[in-house]
């Protein structure tokens, strides 16, 4: 009868431990692979560090590699630095050196030995890529400029409203070879008028 409770015992002691450690193991295999997103993520934008996707990733170390104090580390010099360039637009290079450390920092956290500065700092990111990201920024900023221009508009003589106006010099600027800089210009020069 003995026999019987120590097999019992045995069982339920290997069964809980075995639980134990599945659980264990799915908890640093869940770790590691969070890790390994927001570093593709990041590595995936690093064209553009500013983009949505990527700044939510950014937002996450605190919380994933709080154990990893080179992290952290890159993590807080790079704040730093991209703070200071909001006040001083000259620091974008010495902001996309403490990206490109980070970056560095979390390859090899995440076991990425190969991974260095020099794979990290060449990256893709086509003209065309860049010019469709400039077009449509200078039309949202063109739409604002719109919105504000036409809520300023006399509404007791609306003839051509400033909106039409607007949008019709945006088509024909588009048409054009150098359209996206008279955008930009004239977005410039509505800026400066609404500063006056």
């Amino acid at each position: 009868m003995d026999n019987v409770w120590i097999i019992i015992i045995t069982s339920l002691i290997s069964g809980i431990l075995a639980t134990i450690l599945t659980i264990i193991v799915q908890r640093i295999s869940e770790v590691k692979k969070t890790k390994r997103d927001i570093f593709e993520i990041l590595m995936s934008h690093r064209y553009m560090i500013p983009d949505k996707t990527n700044v939510e990733a950014l937002n996450k170390i605190d919380v994933v590699f709080y154990k990893n104090e080179t992290v952290i580390k890159a993590w807080r010099e790079f704040l730093i630095t991209a703070d200071a360039a909001n006040t001083s637009p000259n620091k974008v290079t010495e902001v996309n050196d403490k990206y490109l450390r980070l970056l560095e920092e979390i390859a090899k956290i995440i076991g990425y030995s190969k991974i260095n500065w020099e794979n990290i700092k060449k990256y893709y990111f086509p003209q065309g890529l860049s010019t469709k990201i400039l077009e449509e920024e200078t039309l949202r900023k063109a739409q604002i400029q719109q919105a504000l221009q036409e809520s300023k508009q006399d509404k007791r003589n609306p003839s051509v409203s400033a909106q039409e106006m607007g949008f019709q010099f945006v088509l024909k600027a588009l048409d054009s070879p150098n359209g996206m800089e008279l955008i930009q210009k004239m977005i410039e020069l509505g800026a400066k008028g609404d500063k006056k």
